[in-house]
This record gives structure tokens, sequence and C-alpha cells, in this order.
């Protein structure tokens, strides 16, 4: 078999493998429908009448119940492994924020803020969520672990790291707030509108510490870019977790 046979073969093989994904979640999704369809059809006096009748409700509630039950732990395994990936990927933009800025200085802080400061913002917002307990703690355990791995890789980040430190607190503590008085609003709203207050803050707080100045044209085009940037991350973060829910 020369090349080109085997590349066709193998893309004949890829090709039938994702027939058959899209044949196994049509099935899926069949199932789920005809299984809402036979559960709104079958009357809750079923439960009390023949024989036959019972049985059917009694199979019929054991097998919605164990498709729950199977959702659930689905979602929760999956929105375990999304929130740790954030965790991970919040502490890696820290770290690579502050990095960059070390090396490169105020010419980079637009760059960071639309690109890996714009992320936290909306991580920030989903790990609140996610942190039923000790939200504040915990994000402050967070911003902490984030500065002392800036100052492990590189001591020469110790003073960007401080200053980002000081900056994530005060505009978690501003974002906390003005998130929890929008609970009530659809997540993207509630995100995009406390990102503004909180890029603000978190813009002025670092260039005071880390340059010793608020230059009113960057400090604002930064602000801009963590903003712009919010949105994207956070349509992008709805999408994904929709996906996550469909798939449930």
């Amino acid at each position: 078999m020369d090349d080109s046979e085997r590349i066709e073969v193998m893309a004949q093989g890829l090709a039938d493998a994702a027939d058959y994904r899209r044949k196994v979640v049509a099935e899926r999704d069949r199932y789920r429908d005809l299984l809402l369809l036979v559960s709104e059809a079958v009357p809750a006096t079923w439960k009390n009448g023949s024989k036959r009748q019972r049985e059917v409700y009694r199979r019929l509630t054991e097998v919605l119940a164990e498709r729950r039950t199977k959702a659930v732990i689905y979602r929760k395994g999956i929105m375990s492994l999304r929130n740790a990936g954030l965790v991970a990927l919040y502490l890696a933009a820290i770290v690579a924020a502050n990095q960059i800025i070390t090396a490169h200085g105020a010419s980079a802080v637009l760059y960071v803020g639309a690109g890996l400061i714009a992320f936290n913002l909306v991580a920030r917002d989903a790990l609140h969520d996610a942190f039923e307990d000790n939200r504040l703690l915990k994000m402050a355990a967070l911003i902490g672990t984030g500065a002392a791995l800036s100052y492990i890789l590189n001591a020469d980040a110790a003073k960007i790291a401080v200053a980002s430190a000081a900056a994530f607190t005060a505009s978690e503590a501003v974002d906390a707030i003005s998130y929890h008085l929008m609970r009530w609003r659809p997540w993207l709203e509630r995100c995009n509108t406390s990102n503004v207050l909180s890029a603000t803050v978190d813009t002025i707080v670092f260039f005071q510490l880390a340059f010793g100045a608020v230059p009113i044209a960057l400090a604002f085009g930064q602000v801009c870019a963590k903003v712009a940037g919010g949105v994207v991350y956070s349509l992008l973060m709805e999408r994904r977790d929709a996906l996550l829910a469909r798939h449930a």
C-alpha cells in the first residue's frame, strides 16, 4: 500500500468515526425526546391504576430517576474539571502578566490587559459562582499564590507582583460587591458590568504601585482593553458552558 492509499484509508476512517459519533448523538437525543414524550403521556393516576399501569409507571420513574442521577454526576464532574482548569489558567495568566510587565514595562500593559487580565476578570466572576463558601478567602489565596509564583520564577518581578496582588485585591472587593448586587441579572450583564468597575480600580492601583504614577491616556487605554477583552472571553465562556449543559 503506497502513501496515497494509506492517506485515503485514514481519511475514510476519520469520516466513518465522525459519522458514527453523529449517529450516537442523534440516538441519544431521540431517546431523550422519547423519554420526555412518554413521561408526559403517562398520567399520574397510573401510579395507583391496574397492575400493568403501576408497572409501567414504576419503570418509567426508575428510568427518569437514573437519568437524572447520571446527569447530575456528569455535570458535577464536568464542572469540577472546568473549575480546576479555570484556577490553573487564572494563576498562569497572573504569572505571565507579571513576567511580561517586568520584562517590557509599561509598553506592554495594553496587550497584557486585553489578553491576560481580561481573562482573569471573567474567570474571577465564574469562580465567584463556583466557590460557594468563603469566596473572598479563596480568591485572596489565588491572588497571593499568583504573586508568590511570580516571585519564585523571577525575583526581579517582586515589585510588579506586589503591585499586581494589591490591584487584584482591591478590584476583587469592588467586583464582588457589584457582582453580588446584580446577582438577579443575566450572567453576561453581571460579568461585564462588574468588569468595568473592577478594571478601573485594578488599573489605577497597579499603575500607582508599579510605576509611581497613573498616566491618564495609557490607563484609559488599558481599562478599555480589559473591558473589550472581557466581553470576548465572557461570550466564549458562556458558549462553552452552554455546550457542556447541552451534552449533560
